[in-house]
């Protein structure tokens, strides 16, 4: 990670949101690329994924995304507001 990466999202904050996506895609079977995709898909926000893959598999891996059930409290478990100081 580059000096400008560090600055911008090196922060215990950001490192608790990987560690808590990486525990729960694990619990779920999935990558925490899918699990991300999940999340923002689950957003009351009018968003738009734009991705951007090398091979026709990961593009489904993206696609398979859209299937992965999050429930409430695991929403509130990877979002963290309020949460941490």
């Amino acid at each position: 990670m580059d000096d400008i990466s560090m600055k911008g999202y090196a922060s215990p904050v950001n490192f608790e949101r990987l560690r808590r996506c990486e525990k729960l895609a694990a619990e779920k079977h999935c990558s925490v690329s899918q699990l991300a995709l999940a999340w923002i898909f689950r957003q009351d926000l009018n968003t738009f994924a734009v991705v951007s893959t090398s091979r026709p598999s990961r593009m489904q891996e993206n696609i398979d995304a859209l299937s992965i059930p999050l429930t409430d409290e695991e929403e509130r478990y990877l979002d963290l507001k309020g949460q941490l100081t």
